[in-house]
């Protein structure tokens, strides 16, 4: 028999110490695992979300001008600007006014939900829309937010408008039509 460098105690502890580094290792590869499939599921069913968001919208009247849109926003910081990307689901337009919209599931589509009323009032600002829509995607509805008091670079819809001249045009062409018939 051979003498060995360790006890048999120090052999233990020597193998115990190896199968918790390995148990170990293998658990963080595990869980690594896991989160990236979770991730991936969480991905897919946002697409999903957003595919039957697109639909709502479009069943509610609006009509979808661009998916993801992006604009950067740029703060400054004690006098050091920071730029930053803002990017809603969707930049919808009904009616002459223009609409930023986020799909939501779950908490997140009560347009109370703080987090959902601060991220809308944020996009709503960038893109200078009239209103927000939170596009409840479980509860497959749209939800139409009026921002009140806010700031806007688009003008009122022209609908009105365009409608008061056609009238006017429609009374203005018998009075026309007995001015060039007098003139001859």
């Amino acid at each position: 028999m051979e003498p060995s460098l360790f006890s048999s105690g120090q052999q233990l502890g020597a193998g115990l110490a190896a199968s918790l580094a390995l148990a170990w290792a293998l658990g963080r590869g595990g869980t690594a695992w896991l989160e990236r499939a979770r991730g991936r599921r969480y991905v897919a069913r946002g697409q999903r979300g957003e595919v039957r968001a697109r639909r709502l919208l479009r069943a509610a009247g609006y009509r979808v001008l661009q998916a993801q849109p992006r604009r950067e926003v740029t703060l400054r910081v004690n006098g050091e600007e920071r730029s930053y990307q803002l990017c809603p689901d969707f930049l919808c337009r009904r009616w002459g006014r223009l609409y930023v919209a986020d799909a939501k599931t779950g908490a997140g589509a009560d347009p109370l939900h703080p987090a959902t009323r601060r991220q809308l009032l944020e996009y709503a600002c960038a893109f200078a829309a009239g209103g927000a829509l939170v596009v409840d995607v479980a509860g497959e509805r749209v939800l139409r937010l009026d921002l009140q008091g806010l700031p806007r670079r688009e003008g009122r819809s022209s609908v009105p408008g365009l409608l008061l001249c056609a009238l006017g045009l429609l009374c203005a062409v018998p009075c026309l039509a007995r001015l060039l018939a007098a003139a001859r």
